[in-house]
């Protein structure tokens, strides 16, 4: 435990020495050529209907039935159905 506590505050030590982050340190993607072979803001087709997108979407958003307690900190993710 003093060991890992250890790493931690000398990341954290060197965290602090940084001056600049730039964006391009938090990306792992897209990397070089990443869009060369494909036109970046086009999607392609899943194969799924919409109808059934939504119908997940509506079921993963709906609170189970009966006396399931959601936690407070997730309520906020459910709609009333």
């Amino acid at each position: 435990m003093h060991k890992y506590d250890q790493i931690c505050e000398e990341a954290f030590a060197l965290a602090k020495k940084e001056k600049a982050v730039s964006n391009a340190e938090w990306l792992d993607s897209p990397w070089e050529g990443f869009f060369d072979s494909r036109q970046a803001m086009v999607l392609p087709k899943t194969g799924v209907k919409e109808e059934v997108l939504s119908h997940i979407g509506t079921m993963f958003s709906t609170p189970p039935p009966d006396d399931f307690v959601i936690h407070g900190g997730e309520s906020h993710y459910m709609c009333d159905g």
